[in-house]
């Protein structure tokens, strides 16, 4: 019963939660029901602040993994705001995120601020 959850930089995730290596399967609450998915990146918090002009509406959490493209984390965005993809532009350190970057290309620190701001 003991399941390798490490092969060859993939890792298994359970909702949030990244899976140990050594844990086994009743270890980690894994039954024939349990959803599990493969990541080679690993799980990142980011705040992303929506702003309008120069103001701050709103600010949110987004958990994700760092091996998901700006597209990616765009669609995340939308699921837990409701703002379209293709309306936001993000920005992180006055720098415009690359469509065809992964987050795992910016070198994101944990519990880094994204800036969120509306192209209509």
């Amino acid at each position: 019963e003991q399941l390798p959850l490490s092969i060859e930089g993939i890792k298994l995730s359970k909702g949030n939660a990244l899976l140990s290596d050594d844990c086994t399967l009743s270890e980690c609450h894994i039954d024939n029901h349990s959803i599990i998915e493969l990541n080679k990146g690993f799980p990142i918090s980011l705040t992303i602040i929506l702003r309008s002009g120069s103001q701050e509406v709103g600010q949110y959490n987004v958990n994700t993994y760092t091996d998901y493209t700006v597209p990616e984390l765009k669609n995340e965005i939308f699921n837990i705001i409701g703002i379209p993809a293709v309306h936001q532009k993000l920005i992180y350190y006055g720098e415009l995120l690359c469509e065809k970057a992964t987050l795992e290309d910016y070198h994101f620190p944990e519990n880094s601020i994204i800036y969120l701001a509306l192209c209509m």
